[in-house]
């Protein structure tokens, strides 16, 4: 059954407006733009999933740049699902200039579709589980799509580090909008739904750009976080490299499967 009565911290009107400005751009087209967080994610799905004939389901697709990416690099036929208008809008525009051939349903994901059971080998959130106070009951929802045998993908940013200190500090509307955990935290969730946890990884090193300022007012801050941005870019070009932990990474991904 659909899970309409779990509380969500956000409301389709703030993906409308996060959508609305949003830029389309396809993931990893031009490796001197892609942001470093998103090649951490492209290394950690190459040594996790198989190339090979498989149906994917992005969950919170809006606007999405990672279902033509599934689709071009793994081969993967790609479905996505989102509540708002526009970001499906946007979502179905980056599958074309992609040449993509992919299906978006405009459809809350927490409804009964009946007809999207256990249809898929991928079950995919880049983002949605961190806005739900309960993790462990929109991972439950989410693996409802999973066929058995088949993977649920959760990955969300680490705003348990400095980086979503620096969410809170620049912009608490949005980091109100999320519930701050550490990795342990998904992995649970995934274990409570019946799934097996297969991997689970911090992502990413210290990268300001993660920080969201939708909303936001005040040259002061603008300046401060363009400062933050060119200081993260800096410190990708040094000989070493932050721990991927808690305290330092951007992101963080569990990767579980479905019992047959």
């Amino acid at each position: 059954m659909g899970n309409n009565a779990l509380v969500a911290l956000t409301q389709e009107k703030y993906w409308s407006e996060v959508w609305s400005s949003a830029r389309l751009e396809l993931p990893l087209a031009d490796p001197e733009r892609v942001e470093y967080l998103e090649q951490e994610y492209h290394r950690f799905f190459q040594g996790s999933l198989a190339v090979r004939a498989s149906s994917l389901l992005e969950v919170g697709c809006g606007s999405s740049k990672w279902m033509p990416y599934f689709a071009r690099t793994f081969g993967y036929k790609v479905t996505g699902i989102d509540y708002s208008r526009i970001g499906c809008s946007q979502a179905s525009e980056l599958l074309r200039r992609a040449g993509v051939t992919g299906d978006v349903l405009y459809r809350d994901a927490l409804a009964e579709n009946h007809d999207l059971l256990e249809r898929f080998d991928i079950v995919i959130s880049l983002g949605l589980v961190e806005h739900f106070a309960d993790t462990s009951e929109i991972t439950a929802s989410l693996a409802r799509f999973v066929r058995p045998g088949g993977l649920l993908i959760s990955a969300s940013p680490n705003l348990s580090g400095i980086v979503g200190w620096a969410q809170l500090i620049f912009n608490r509307p949005v980091y109100d909008g999320h519930l701050p955990f550490t990795l342990q935290h998904p992995e649970e969730a995934h274990r409570r739904s019946g799934l097996v946890v297969q991997r689970a990884a911090y992502l990413g090193g210290l990268d300001f750009h993660q920080v969201n300022l939708l909303g936001t007012r005040g040259r002061v801050k603008w300046l401060a976080s363009r400062l933050l941005m060119r200081l993260s870019r800096i410190g990708w070009k040094a000989p070493f490299s932050c721990p991927r932990n808690r305290l330092w990474s951007s992101g963080m991904a569990v990767i579980a499967s479905k019992p047959s």
